[in-house]
C-alpha cells in the first residue's frame, strides 16, 4: 500500500524531534529531556527511563515476603525511538484493520532499527510500554496517529 504511515520521534537529553524522512533531517518538537516519559509500568504508571519491569515470583517457603527490593534508578538511553502509526494515512480498511497494518509497519521499521543497530555496534530492544496519555500531548499527534513501540539506542555495556 505504501502508505509510509510509521513517524519516528527522536528523544535525545536536548529535546524531542521528528525524523522528516524526505529531508534526511530532524524536525524540533519539544525542548527539554522528555526520555523518562516515554514508558509505562504495568497499572499505567510512568516508568523511570530505563528501568525495566518488575517481576515478581512467588515467594519460596521461608523466603520474606512484600515486594522486591526497589532497583536505582537507571540512566536513560542516550536516544530513544518512538514509533507512531498514523492509520489516518491507510485509503481504506475499517479502524481495526488499520490499526493492525499500522502494528504490521512498525514491527517492520522495528526489526530495521534492531539490524542497523546491531550492524553499527549499538544496542536496542523494542518495548511496547509507551505512555498513551502523555505522549500525544507532547508529541502533538493528531486523532488516527498512535505511538505502538520505542527503542531505547544506546551503546553495549563494557
Amino acid at each position: 500500500m505504501n502508505a509510509q504511515d510509521v513517524d519516528i520521534y527522536v528523544f535525545t537529553k536536548e529535546g524531542v524531534y521528528l525524523y522528516d524522512a524526505g529531508q534526511h533531517a530532524l524536525a524540533p518538537i519539544a525542548a527539554g529531556d522528555f526520555r523518562n516519559q516515554i514508558g509505562m509500568r504495568p497499572g499505567g504508571q510512568p516508568r523511570p527511563a530505563g528501568q525495566k519491569p518488575e517481576n515478581q515470583p512467588a515467594p519460596k517457603s521461608g523466603a520474606p515476603s512484600g515486594p522486591p527490593p526497589a532497583r536505582p534508578p537507571q540512566s536513560p538511553a542516550p536516544v530513544e525511538l518512538v514509533l507512531v502509526s498514523d492509520a489516518s494515512r491507510f485509503g481504506g480498511g475499517t479502524p481495526e484493520l488499520r490499526a493492525e497494518w499500522g502494528a504490521i509497519d512498525v514491527g517492520i521499521v522495528s526489526q530495521n532499527i534492531a539490524l542497523f543497530c546491531a550492524s553499527s555496534g549499538l544496542v536496542t530492544r523494542p518495548r511496547a510500554s509507551v505512555n498513551k496519555e502523555k505522549l500525544p500531548g507532547l508529541l502533538r499527534l493528531k486523532p488516527g496517529q498512535r505511538p505502538v513501540l520505542n527503542h531505547p539506542v544506546g551503546y553495549p555495556k563494557e
